[in-house]
């Protein structure tokens, strides 16, 4: 059995503690309060009174227990109420307690008055007693039970006359730690955020508490941007200014559920400038036997949680455990034996407090009216929480995130790299954690699906060496890319360095592609802090685009590594070519029941949860057919979705996202079908997909595949229902437009001549016997090795003799003599597996005015080794869209010893002469008009990784104002959409 892991704690903003300030010092005869009123007695000790003010008293030397049913049976159900002690201050209020079966039923059944102290019950009608009253509630959520409070307030009876005397509520000081509570129950009930404002007030820190915070409630309710709770927690967060968000889960949820909705809160929660922290609740099992099983729940949900996410959770439910074996005499549960009592409050509260302010509980003096002895040992017990251990009896592994599933905005996406193959620039790496076969071949470390568990020693750790390393990973396929995840690991011990050593400077940024050869930036990557043992330390890099993505390459570069010490590269998505995605679709059926159910279709939202709300909460679409009504939305028990693409598309599958089951008269659909049609009339079905009943709930995709693709404008889905309702939420359609002549791209034409013919260039070294010219005119198509043939790059690990400076690349440099407009770059070379001569693995061209700032790669087109012999003269080619005196070609060895060329042409034409008549708005490159090229080239420039000359910079300023910006990117992309047309 392994032990529990050790929690961490931030204990950053306490390193001395200031003089206790002891609440409510200040002696009541001795201070003006800001209102003072009187209210007359209706009645002591008795029922309570519609409209009026009871008084109950307690002259004894004992707590008096005055149950909910006393005097009535529904006693406090319509009254609030204030307790006082016998010193006439206020220390807890609340009230509507009742515990009649079936009337708003209550977790607290009694109410307690301190020896010599005395409680009232009034109804909320009383002005002054109310406007008090929410005072000394400083905004606190409370049903049906009584919690502590801490702002002052005096009461006194003389008669039938009642004397109060309190404060206005005040603004927070200046310097307080604002803090906004967003759960449920567990958090709001007995009052606990204001015993821990009570405790850090006592400790000398001055604390803020808001609640967002509601009866029964889930994290995925506040994660739903259309949910009542959702829009609560973004209001909060636009109005709060806080500096700490605390989140708690429901007691039923566990990390499948918990994780999609922290995905969605934590970007909101950064946003705003607070801290996201977690509140690790107890367990509200009725039944003690089961509470440990439960807490372990609790335990490994947060546990996981903070360790995917770097954030630091508090450990309340380590806290109960502690408590329940420590000092069994004090009951921390409720009369319900589920919700938290006074005692489990004030645990809680003090639990918070050392774990979000580093503050020491023990010997702090606020003690919630619980008296010293029994305040001291809770404190004692959240203090061991903290500090300490506990056996969970929980397995290293129970502990690690879901590393193959990623959720955004509360949608599941599993990897699309695993078991991928990818290529990388980085040189081989020899011992257990090499990346590199004996043959030079891959292994396949970095997408095979297995993790390091946090141990960088694990022989799931794949290394390369170099000082930028870019690895290309094919995934084989079109996807929409909506998250990018790698791991790094680093032991200075061992030379590797740590990830977070800023001197180092090191990062990671992911770019996509489409054709493998010209990549484009996506962005750098966000990097928490997932594990350090003092020796190992593993940082998790993640990026999701702002953008929609799609493509079928991804690139990970890292920088200053030195040694690539990775286990996984992982992107996130769906298969792409969802032509579906955000595009308007009619629904069968009229009238208003149609509405009832209305989620969109078309959002990219498919959620996995079972739940029926209404309108804009609604997160399925339900199609309902009853013969009673007429205004329904799917006639004959038919429900339709069509969608017009408005040109001809070929389709190849659909996918609707379905409740299947037997749940609240909600049934599996008896079929779905696809029908297709090009004039919007006639509709031929293509595909259909039949489905048996079922019972219970089951979530899943149903995919309607087509037997063969088939050409249309129009899509139509149909579901047939088998009862009174089917629900779906979302519907794919994988096509693409259809084009004449086919929808193969056709080989891009690189038109102008071969700027580099007779110029001179900078090289290696020749070795002995291969020394061609590369820039002479001359290509030789003969596997010929001595001589002038080709020219010879040799690289190899155990030999000096090579020519590459101890790396895999090969370099040229080639000087054009002027600046021209370049569009693309040639290599004639050679593949002879038997003879040690490597296929080009990589070749990366870059360019320069001066010859000193380059910008960044364009790559050339490399064939796969499948497709040469193993005996073959052949051409790395392709595309470079820029101009430059200087062009710089790299070219990758791979695992051989050698690689041969013997001519590099660099195509284009002279530059041409700038000036405002010499250039169109928008087309940055000058060719073929406004293009996608324009606004990502645009956008290279914005972010520094592309120089535009003077024509270029003018053709790109598009809103002619303060230079070349990324509103003149987004502006021609719009145009590119077709959403904004430039000049017009």
């Amino acid at each position: 059995m392994k032990k529990a892991i050790k929690k961490v704690f931030s204990l950053a903003l306490m390193t001395a503690m200031l003089a206790t300030a002891v609440i409510g010092a200040v002696p009541a005869s001795a201070k003006t309060y800001d209102n003072t009123f009187t209210v007359t007695i209706n009645g002591t000790n008795c029922s309570t009174l519609s409209n009026n003010v009871v008084l109950y008293t307690n002259d004894t030397d004992t707590v008096r227990v005055i149950k909910s049913t006393d005097y009535r049976a529904d006693n406090f159900r319509y009254s609030k109420i204030m307790i006082f002690n016998k010193d006439g201050r206020l220390i807890e209020a609340g009230g509507d307690l009742t515990h009649v079966d079936g009337i708003n039923g209550s977790a607290q059944e009694y109410i307690n008055i301190p020896a010599g102290g005395f409680a009232i019950a009034f109804n909320p009608s009383v002005t002054n007693l109310k406007k008090c009253f929410d005072v000394a509630m400083e905004g606190a959520v409370l049903y049906n039970a009584t919690m502590s409070v801490i702002h002052e307030v005096i009461g006194s009876y003389s008669g039938k006359t009642l004397t109060i005397k309190y404060d206005n509520a005040t603004a927070a000081p200046e310097g307080a730690k604002k803090f906004l509570f967003v759960g449920n129950s567990s958090t709001y009930f007995n009052g606990t955020p204001i015993k821990f404002k009570g405790l850090a007030q006592s400790a000398g820190v001055d604390v803020d508490v808001t609640y967002c915070t509601y009866g029964s409630a889930f994290l995925y309710e506040y994660a739903n941007a259309g949910h009542e709770r959702g829009k609560a927690f973004r209001n909060h967060l636009k109005t709060g200014n806080f500096d700490y968000v605390v989140l708690q889960d429901g007691g039923t949820a566990d990390y499948s559920d918990s994780k999609p909705a922290v995905s969605v809160l934590l970007p909101l929660i950064k946003d705003s400038g607070a801290e996201a922290l977690l509140y690790m609740r107890y367990s509200s099992n009725s039944d003690p036997a089961q509470r440990f099983m439960s807490a372990r729940k609790h335990y490994i949900n947060y546990t996981r949680l903070s360790r995917e996410y770097g954030l630091n959770v508090s450990p309340a439910a380590t806290s109960f455990l502690i408590c329940t074996d420590k000092y069994p005499e004090i009951n921390l549960y409720a009369t319900d034996n589920s919700h938290h009592s006074k005692e489990g409050s004030y645990l809680i509260a003090c639990t918070w407090l050392y774990s979000y302010l580093g503050i020491d509980p023990v010997g702090v003096e606020y003690d919630a009216d619980l008296g010293a002895d029994v305040a001291r040992k809770l404190q004692e017990c959240a203090k061991i929480a903290c500090e300490e251990e506990y056996d969970y009896q929980v397995e290293e592994e129970d502990l690690l995130p879901d590393e193959d599933i990623y959720y955004v905005n509360g949608n599941k996406y599993e990897s699309i790299t695993v078991n991928k193959p990818y290529t990388t620039n980085g040189t081989a790496y020899t011992g257990t954690w090499t990346e590199h076969n004996e043959d030079g071949s891959l292994i396949g470390k970095y997408t095979n699906g297995i993790y390091a568990d946090d141990n960088g020693s694990s022989s799931a750790i794949g290394c390369v060496k170099g000082a930028k390393i870019n690895v290309d990973i094919d995934l084989k396929g079109k996807y929409d890319i909506k998250a990018f995840r790698t791991q790094l690991y680093g032991n200075p011990g061992w030379g590797i360095p740590n990830p977070f050593d800023t001197a180092k400077n090191i990062y990671v940024e992911f770019s996509v592609s489409n054709d493998g050869k010209s990549y484009t930036l996506v962005g750098k990557a966000d990097a928490i802090k997932a594990f350090d043992d003092g020796d190992w330390t593993k940082a998790v890099y993640t990026l999701e685009p702002k953008e929609k993505t799609e493509a079928r390459y991804i690139r990970a570069t890292f920088y200053n590594t030195g040694f690539l010490w990775c286990d996984e590269i992982s992107a996130y998505g769906v298969e792409g070519g969802n032509i579906a995605l955000n595009k308007d679709y009619t629904v069968s059926g009229v009238g208003e029941r149609k509405d009832s159910y209305c989620a969109k279709l078309n959002d990219g939202i498919a959620t996995d949860k079972v739940e029926y709300g209404k309108g804009e909460a609604s997160t399925w679409f339900g199609f309902y057919y009853h013969t009673a009504y007429s205004d329904i939305n799917a006639p004959n028990s038919l429900g339709t979705v069509t969608y017009d693409f408005e040109k001809l598309h070929t389709i190849d599958k659909v996918r609707v996202h379905t409740l299947f089951g037997n749940t609240s008269g909600i049934k599996s659909p008896q079929y779905i079908s696809v029908e297709t049609s090009e004039d919007g009339t006639t509709f031929t079905e293509v595909a259909k997909q039949t489905y048996s009943p079922s019972s219970g709930a089951d979530v899943k995709w149903a995919e309607i595949a087509l037997n063969k693709p088939v050409d249309a404008r129009f899509v139509r889905v149909c579901v047939k229902l088998d009862g009174t309702f089917a629900f779906i939420n979302e519907i794919e359609i994988y096509g693409e437009e259809k084009v004449e002549g086919g929808n193969d791209d056709d080989d891009e034409v690189i038109e102008g001549e071969n700027l580099a013919l007779g110029k001179e260039y900078t090289t290696h070294s020749p070795l002995d016997g291969y020394n061609a010219k590369l820039t002479d005119g001359i290509k030789s198509d003969k596997m010929a090795y001595s001589g002038d043939v080709w020219f010879a790059f040799k690289c190899h690990p155990d030999d000096a003799s090579g020519n590459t400076g101890g790396n895999r690349f090969g370099t040229v440099t080639i000087d054009l003599g002027a600046i021209y407009d370049i569009s693309g770059v040639n290599i004639n070379t050679i593949y002879n597996d038997a003879s040690g001569i490597s296929i080009c693995y990589g070749a990366n061209v870059y360019l320069s005015d001066d010859g000193e700032s380059w910008s960044s790669a364009y790559q050339l087109n490399v064939p796969d080794e499948s497709e040469l012999y193993a005996n073959a003269v052949y051409t790395v080619g392709g595309s470079v869209k820029g101009s430059a005196r200087f062009v710089k070609i790299e070219a990758y060895l791979g695992a051989k010893s050698f690689l041969f060329i013997d001519e590099i042409e660099v195509i284009g034409k002279e530059k041409q002469a700038g000036g405002d008549d010499e250039f169109t708005l928008g087309d940055v490159n000058g060719k073929d008009g406004i293009e996608k090229y324009d606004y990502i080239a645009v956008k290279r420039a914005v972010m520094g990784t592309l120089t535009l000359d003077e024509t270029q910079q003018k053709a790109a300023d598009v809103n002619k104002k303060d230079g070349v910006e990324k509103y003149d990117y987004i502006l021609i992309k719009r145009h590119v959409m077709g959403t904004y047309k430039i000049g017009g």
